[in-house]
């Protein structure tokens, strides 16, 4: 190889230097020729602006030329000529004399024609006024003699014409007319001038300059002939030196027409390259896996095989890119064979061929046994995404180096457009997660000064019912109005608290979650609420996957969500709960936003109630927007923002009259990633700690089950027994819920305080022999919020909400 290179280093140079060679014999046989059509047309310009000179300043004597400027330029190019026949002479002294003779006569035409430019413009301003007055005294015989003589003058100033035109004149001499004062003037000027200016055009015009320039141009003749022969033989030296390079690189191209075939095999790598490049070049993501599929059928043709594919490894192991001649071949076959040939003894480097029947005996060789594959050629890129790029075919004489090569290249130039894509798409997700944190902002700052100041007035009015209901006294008509005044603030409070907790916004520490055990905690929440029937089933989830984020935030979401499919069904309402897992190897979209390829939880709750409108799908997740009367529009956009948050998505599939499913998509955690799962991060239920229940015996029992299903043991009290506090520390109990009972607070409040406002008050005590400490429920009471409240009686850390 090292002998070829060298052979193959000096065919070039040997090229290059005949090629060189005879270039410059072709320069050398021309170069003359450039000096002697730049001095040619230097003497041409020159003769030229001579000529024209005289031809100008005649046309200026007899008033056919307004200005000068043709003589400028006619004097203006002939300096040109003579500083570029200056520059051409070079060293020739002979031709530089000459040249500088016609630069001496160039010169002093130029003083002539200054002079005549200034002699010219009195004699032409002078002889219009002669005209003038003669025409004006037109009545004067001697007016008209005058004339005439003058008009003679101007065509011939012989000193006889010159006599003449002084008599005429002389006969003016005696009137005393202002006219002819002027004449006189203008005429006596013009006596002067004429034949000083005539004189000026004789000199110009008899100083004729060609026989200088003939000189110039024999002595540039003589020069270029003296150029013409040192080239000539410049020119025959380079000439043989590129004839012996030329014979000298025909023997070595003798030796090297065994490369020619190599050389076009690697002009087609090349190709290959630059076309599969040029195909993955600005492509949006919706067209990258059908341009990346026909990158890999021009592949498979570069390579004589029958079924080509790329699969991805690291971070996006599973993906796969397939092209079939006959579109047989599996999805899931470039997996199985990526995964036999992982661990491979066949490897060379980053290459593995395999050609049937050898390597038979090997896992790998099996399966394309059992395929019916004759060979398979398999390519390992770790950089700029790990891949492994496999062909499968017949022709076993394709898995040349050069061929190799070829497809390394192209197989980069793939994984170089799947990474800027994934760089595109990380953007494009930025960009979306900073566009819906501003709103959120913008959203939170306009809630909370909203709620700021609703709630002051909703105070305002819930305090003046107080009063009134207190003023009222037994007049039933009047109570019952100012129940449901109150009625009316408590709504109103409530929609506050949502508005605030929407405006809030959804940071919050994430940490993995164990899903299932999240799920089935919600069902049972949602159970107890007695709302309607809800079953839980873990469909094909892995034992340990887990999802990374915040247990409390995700949990509402659920509750979200099976809240409205119980309103959407009138009756007894059924709701399923479903948990699965799902593997997308692209990129795929969904009603409302997209996700990328990955491992993914997916929750689906569905329901069999009135559906949504095809109208309002693309809608539901706005804040504030509503379907259902009653209805505040913050629930699904508050679970859409969560899961926003958490790298998910919803996907909402409904019709009028069948019902709705939601399937809430969730990144799961990679298993060799997955971390050991922490207390932090468990369901939101206790372990038997005793509560105190203070509520009216109508609804007594439902508190008490609420309260058994979350995890704790219900300890029920009437709320008409002064000795509430005695009975609390009888029974051990951490803390003491009452429900409609707000006034027994000041049992357990040292400030004597009555408590909440709400209906709902729940007293927590830190630590034993401490005194309660009032925690505010609204009404009516949510089980995920007094979950939460009663949480820290576990013992484990208080969860962000």
């Amino acid at each position: 190889m090292k002998s070829v290179a060298m052979l193959r280093a000096a065919a070039a140079t040997t090229a290059l230097a005949a090629v060189l060679l005879f270039g410059a014999a072709a320069r050398m046989r021309t170069m003359g020729d450039g000096w002697a059509v730049d001095a040619n047309q230097a003497i041409e310009r020159y003769a030229f602006a001579d000529r024209s000179l005289t031809r100008d300043m005649l046309s200026a004597r007899i008033g056919l030329l307004r200005n000068y400027d043709m003589i400028n330029q006619d004097l203006a190019s002939a300096d040109e000529s003579i500083e570029r026949l200056v520059q051409l002479a070079g060293d020739d002294l002979p031709l530089r004399d000459a040249v500088s003779r016609l630069g001496d006569h160039t010169r002093s035409a130029e003083a002539m024609a200054e002079e005549f430019k200034s002699e010219n413009a009195l004699l032409q301003n002078s002889l219009a006024r002669v005209t003038a007055l003669c025409n004006l005294l037109q009545d004067s015989p001697r007016a008209g003699t005058v004339s005439a003589r003058f008009l003679r003058l101007t065509l011939d100033t012989s000193p006889a014409a010159v006599a003449a035109a002084q008599a005429a004149l002389a006969g003016v001499k005696g009137a005393r007319s202002d006219l002819e004062s002027q004449l006189i003037t203008h005429g006596s000027l013009l006596i002067a001038l004429l034949p000083r200016v005539d004189a000026i055009l004789d000199a110009v015009r008899e100083g004729s300059r060609d026989g200088e320039i003939e000189i110039v141009r024999r002595l540039t003749v003589e020069h270029q002939q003296r150029i013409e022969a040192g080239h000539q033989r410049a020119f025959l030296g380079l000439l043989a030196a590129g004839a012996a390079a030329g014979i000298l690189w025909l023997a070595l191209l003798a030796a090297l027409r065994a490369q020619s075939r190599e050389r076009r095999r690697r002009r087609e790598n090349e190709r290959l390259s630059a076309t599969v490049a040029s195909l993955l070049l600005e492509v949006s993501s919706e067209q990258l896996e059908q341009r990346i599929g026909d990158a890999l059928q021009r592949l498979a043709a570069h390579a004589g095989a029958t079924d080509a594919y790329l699969v991805l490894q690291g971070e996006q192991a599973g993906r796969t890119y397939v092209w079939s001649s006959d579109g047989r071949l599996s999805e899931n076959w470039p997996a199985r064979v990526a995964a036999a040939a992982q661990d491979s003894p066949l490897w060379e480097e980053d290459v593995l061929h395999l050609a049937l029947p050898h390597g038979a005996d090997t896992p790998l060789g099996a399966m394309l046994l059992s395929r019916g594959t004759t060979s398979l050629l398999l390519l390992r890129a770790s950089t700029p995404v790990p891949a492994l790029l496999g062909f499968e075919r017949h022709d076993t004489d394709r898995g040349r180096s050069d061929v190799i090569a070829g497809l390394h290249m192209a197989q980069a130039a793939i994984l170089q457009a799947l990474r800027r894509d994934g760089l595109e798409r990380a953007r494009l997700q930025l960009e979306l997660r900073l566009a819906r944190a501003r709103r959120m902002e913008a959203i939170g700052a306009v809630a909370s000064g909203v709620a700021h100041n609703f709630n002051n007035i909703i105070g305002a009015i819930g305090g003046f019912s107080e009063i009134a209901e207190i003023h009222a006294g037994q007049n039933r008509v009047v109570r019952e109005d100012l129940s449901e005044i109150r009625q009316a603030v408590d709504r109103a409070r409530e929609l506050v608290d949502e508005i605030l907790a929407f405006g809030r916004g959804h940071d919050a520490e994430y940490r993995p979650l164990a899903l299932q055990a999240l799920v089935e905690e919600t069902v049972r929440l949602v159970q107890a609420t007695g709302r309607g029937t809800v079953c839980f089933a873990a469909q094909d989830w892995p034992v340990g996957r887990e999802v990374q984020g915040n247990a409390t935030q995700l949990q509402q979401v659920f509750m979200n969500i099976c809240n409205n499919a119980f309103l959407a069904m009138p009756g007894d309402p059924h709701v399923d709960v479903t948990l699965g897992f799902r593997v997308e190897c692209r990129p795929r979209a969904f009603s409302h936003g997209s996700l990328e390829a990955g491992d993914y939880a997916v929750v689906t709750i569905a329901d069999r109630g009135c559906g949504i409108a095809a109208a309002a799908q693309p809608r539901l997740f706005e804040p504030f927007f509503t379907g259902r009367q009653g209805g505040t529009g913050l629930g699904l956009s508050t679970a859409w923002e969560i899961v926003q948050a958490h790298g998910g998505t919803i996907d909402v599939r409904s019709a009028p009259g069948q019902g709705s499913r939601f399937d809430i998509w969730l990144p799961a955690m990679r298993a060799q990633l997955q971390a050991p799962v922490q207390q932090a991060a468990a369901p939101l239920s206790g372990n038997g700690e005793g509560v105190l229940v203070v509520a009216p015996a109508a609804i007594r029992e439902a508190v008490e089950d609420l309260v058994a299903q979350l995890g704790y043991e219900p300890v029920s009290v009437d709320p008409a027994r002064a000795d509430l506090a005695e009975q609390a520390d009888h029974a051990g109990a951490d803390a003491v819920l009452l429900v409609d009972a707000p006034g027994a607070a000041h049992q357990f409040l040292p400030d004597g305080r009555s408590g909440s406002e709400h209906g709902m008050l729940l007293l927590m005590r830190p630590a034993s022999g401490q005194a309660f400490a009032p925690v505010p429920l609204a009404a009516p009471l949510d089980p995920i919020a007094l979950a939460a409240a009663l949480h820290p009686l576990t013992g484990a850390p208080t969860l962000q909400p």
